[in-house]
């Protein structure tokens, strides 16, 4: 379990566009996989296996445990390192995803489509980023490393 969880971090990390490409790096990159915890190409999961895990992971009573790990981590957090958030930094990044059907206990809104244009300094666009799924938004204290 382990590996599959190391899957969803790296992809999130290491901004792949969707986790079958993160995948097909793994079984390439011997270093990567240590990351992670697997040792040999065999152990690389199937996209099947990932996607299941997502699936599971969302449903009841592993969401509500996760916010649960999740919040008392953030409070060791905050009592390990006082000043904690007083300086902070904030961004955003794409994550690819569509929402399955049966999801119907899911408490995300639907994904959507967005669409980013970046200019230069002569108002000329010079990149177009564009996705479907949710943005998940980060909030970084920028003084702590």
């Amino acid at each position: 379990m382990h590996v599959l969880w190391g899957v969803v971090v790296l992809q999130i990390a290491l901004r792949y566009a969707n986790y079958e490409a993160l995948l097909g790096e793994l079984r390439r990159n011997a270093a990567l996989r240590q990351l992670i915890g697997a040792e040999r190409e065999a152990d690389v999961p199937k996209g099947y296996n990932v996607s299941r895990f997502l699936v599971v992971l969302g449903k009841e009573p592993h969401r509500t445990e996760l916010h649960r790990i999740f919040a008392a981590l953030v409070r060791k957090l905050g009592l390990a390192v006082p000043d904690l958030g007083r300086d902070t930094a904030g961004d955003a990044t794409a994550l690819n995803a569509r929402r399955k059907a049966e999801a119907g206990e899911c408490e995300l809104p639907p994904p959507s489509g967005e669409r980013k244009e970046y200019t230069d300094d002569a108002g000329r666009v010079t990149k177009v980023v564009e996705w479907f799924g949710y943005k998940l938004h980060l909030l970084v204290d920028v003084k702590q490393q």
